[in-house]
């Protein structure tokens, strides 16, 4: 994401957008200007001038539509523009009639549609000067066909024109970039944000295997001490222990299948084999098929709970309860220990908060725990099929 995010900051969209615009813009007024050349054609003008010089318009206005439309304005489509715009001021003469206003004549209206889209199209310092040429080039030629000072206003209007066409251009690539940059920021900052992000789940599934593994382990091992407890299951634990922490710090080239089916039943059958010696657990575990990275979380959560039972219930009894009932998969674990008051502070608790309710929303599902002083307390997990 954020190595193509890096090139969003030399793009300018705004050419694209202006491309369009210019040759919706031209495409209609070039339709006008035909009308209205149509109409006005008459007595003295010529059809002999009136006629190439739509021709060659209409043939060009198609190319510079397809063009500036498809790729956006080029420089070559600016410098025909402004070479067939000086060319029609030129022959002012032929095309509109003596007591035409000129500005305001089909001529007029298209050399000032010349020379303000002609601007995007490349540098100011170069289509600006060329504008202004076109503007000299209306008062030459009012001056050949009409009135000497006939075209002087509006060949100040024209210049303006590309002077402000230019201006905006400049303001609105401005603009574009500065949007670029923006979303450019925004993209890295959401990239480094989802990194981030990555790197505490990583740290907090590794504070997971450590404490629901070794650190477990080490409980049991101080039980088996105190309590005289019988030393298969240490064996058996610290076995299982070993291996996750090889698997680990291991860079396996190839990853798990996590698509692959797994029996939740029996995934939960071990988990309370490994709990057997301390607890006295009532299971209840009809088969179950899901997918093995929802079987590690559901078994993994499972393993937390009773876990707490051993060290903070004061009790020796338990039960774990499978169900799947309307699509939702639910695993219940309850004990009648001495519970708690405050489930609401249960943020401050790293195994209820990470191991339990952390784990389960990792795969979409969710954990709720139900706690009451004397009453024992319950861990709900479940798990919506799609």
């Amino acid at each position: 994401m954020v190595a193509d995010a890096g090139g969003l900051a030399r793009l300018t969209p705004v050419h694209v957008t202006m491309g369009r615009l210019a040759a919706g813009v031209r495409g209609s007024v070039m339709v006008v200007a035909v009308a209205a050349a149509l109409i006005g054609t008459t007595s003295p003008l010529s059809w002999s001038w009136v006629a190439p010089t739509l021709i060659v318009l209409v043939a060009w206005t198609s190319v510079f539509v397809r063009v500036a439309w498809t790729v956006g304005l080029r420089p070559w489509l600016a410098a025909t523009e402004l070479v067939l715009a000086a060319g029609l001021c030129l022959a002012l003469g032929h095309l509109v009639p003596v007591d035409a206003h000129r500005g305001t004549s089909w001529v007029g209206v298209t050399v000032s549609m010349m020379v303000i889209w002609a601007q995007p199209a490349g540098s100011p310092w170069i289509l600006v000067p060329c504008g202004l040429v076109v503007a000299a080039t209306f008062v030459i030629g009012s001056h050949i066909g009409h009135r000497p000072d006939d075209g002087v206003s509006y060949a100040i209007t024209i210049g303006a024109q590309a002077v402000a066409g230019a201006a905006v251009t400049r303001i609105a690539v401005s603009a574009g970039r500065l949007a670029s940059q923006a979303f450019d920021d925004l993209q890295q900052a959401r990239g480094q944000a989802e990194l981030e992000a990555a790197s505490r789940a990583d740290e907090r599934a590794q504070l997971r295997t450590l404490h629901n593994g070794p650190l477990t382990t080490l409980t049991m091992a101080i039980h088996s001490e105190t309590l005289r407890r019988p030393s298969p299951l240490l064996r058996r634990r610290a076995a299982a222990d070993l291996d996750a922490l090889l698997r680990l710090s291991a860079t396996a080239s190839t990853e798990p299948d996590i698509d692959a089916p797994a029996r939740l039943d029996e995934r939960l059958a071990q988990v309370v084999v490994w709990y057997e010696p301390l607890l006295q657990v009532s299971a209840r575990l009809p088969a179950c098929l899901i997918l093995l990275t929802l079987a590690d979380a559901f078994a993994e959560a499972t393993a937390e709970a009773l876990e707490n039972v051993v060290r903070h219930a004061r009790t020796d009894r338990a039960t774990v309860d499978l169900e799947e009932r309307d699509g939702v998969v639910r695993v219940t674990v309850t004990d009648h220990g001495v519970g708690f008051a405050d489930t609401g502070r249960l943020d401050q608790r790293f195994g209820l908060r990470e191991a339990v309710i952390g784990r389960m929303g990792e795969v979409g599902g969710l954990a709720r725990v139900r706690s009451a002083p004397a009453e024992g307390t319950s861990v709900e997990l479940e798990w919506r099929r799609d």
